[in-house]
């Protein structure tokens, strides 16, 4: 269903597997980067894609606190932007600042 390499080996998720599963009733909950999210996505269209991210203030905050120098900030808020943006065709986006109210909200689409 998905797929992608690091460091020469290959890794990926099987959809007879996850085939299985949906024939026993159950559901199935991935956590994937993006880029294979989106291969999920295109594979199995009825797949729901949740993006967890934090609110902008607490995500600056966050990104400052990594940061070493300016130019360390600049490429992080940079990449930050660009998950987010590819984050687009995501089905649901749940907030990470309260992660208590996050779990509930991701076992709720899950019922």
């Amino acid at each position: 269903i998905e797929t992608t390499e690091f460091a020469g080996n290959d890794y990926g998720s099987s959809r007879r597997l996850i085939e299985e599963q949906f024939a026993q009733g159950k559901n199935v909950l991935m956590e994937r980067e993006l880029d294979r999210a989106v291969q999920i996505k295109r594979s199995m269209p009825e797949a729901v894609c949740v993006y967890v991210e934090p609110s902008p203030t607490v995500l600056a905050e966050r990104l400052r606190a990594l940061s070493r120098s300016e130019l360390e900030l600049s490429l992080r808020v940079q990449t930050a932007e660009r998950l987010r943006a590819m984050a687009a065709f995501c089905d649901r986006h749940v907030c990470s600042d309260d992660i208590d109210a996050a779990v509930r909200e991701i076992e709720s689409l899950l019922d």
